[in-house]
């Protein structure tokens, strides 16, 4: 779910999320980033290069959320 929403919307909106589910089942709800992190690396394989301007748009914002991800790790 966080990485469809940071692809499309940004990695604020993946945040609000991860916020939100943690609100609902407390910080002890299981979340870790490394999860974060092997979805978005299991996906790699499935990215081709962009044909128009949001495919553009929608990798950044893949790259943002990844380095999040990455952030989140090592903090």
């Amino acid at each position: 779910m966080r990485q469809n929403l940071g692809g499309d919307f940004g990695t604020e909106v993946a945040d609000r999320f991860l916020d939100l589910y943690r609100s609902v089942v407390g910080d002890e709800g299981g979340y870790h980033p490394y999860w974060d992190l092997l979805d978005a690396a299991d996906s790699v394989p499935d990215l081709g290069p962009p044909v128009d301007a949001e495919d553009a748009a929608s990798l950044l914002r893949f790259d943002d959320y990844v380095a999040s991800v990455l952030a989140r790790l090592s903090g």
